[in-house]
């Protein structure tokens, strides 16, 4: 099957992020769960703005690239 670089949205790896790559694991595909936050996730949009303008939208670039990295052979990237 294929294999899946899957980003999460700017409120982190939510419970919905994980669900999505559970299924498409169940599907039969090679799913990498790109975390840029470090584990950091949150139910505010404000909150979570905070932690990305701290970040700087560099940083959140090439925490996506490094995590993207180690699903190398992804054929497809995806993201909310």
């Amino acid at each position: 099957m294929t294999t899946i670089a899957l980003f999460h949205s700017v409120l982190g790896v939510r419970p919905g992020v994980l669900d999505a790559a559970h299924l498409l694991h169940a599907a039969g595909h090679d799913v990498h769960v790109v975390d840029q936050y470090g584990g950091k996730v949150f139910d505010d949009y404000d909150e979570a703005g905070k932690l990305a303008d701290q970040i700087g939208a560099h940083g959140v670039r090439c925490r996506g690239r490094a995590g993207a990295a180690r699903a190398a052979s992804a054929e497809v990237a995806a993201g909310s």
